[in-house]
């Protein structure tokens, strides 16, 4: 499902450049499914490096499924 809505956040954001986005819309759902899944075992690993996670311009998260209702999604600078 994670995936679905990266790519449906991602269309989206191309038609609205202002708001931007680097790479998920051009990736079909399968790639970027399997792209999420590699990042995701590496951040569980803490193996996540820096250019992995450093050019964010848009956050999608899933904390509903650990209970949060609420949070602040802090993009890194630049």
């Amino acid at each position: 499902m994670d995936a679905w809505l990266a790519k449906a956040a991602a269309m989206a954001l191309a038609q609205h450049p202002v708001v931007n986005t680097t790479y998920a819309d051009k990736l079909d759902l399968y790639l970027l499914s399997q792209k999420w899944k590699e990042l995701v075992e590496k951040a569980w690993a803490k193996q996540l490096q820096p250019h992995e996670y450093n050019s964010g311009t848009f956050t999608l998260s899933n904390l509903g499924m650990f209970g949060v209702d609420r949070f602040d999604s802090i993009l890194p600078l630049g």
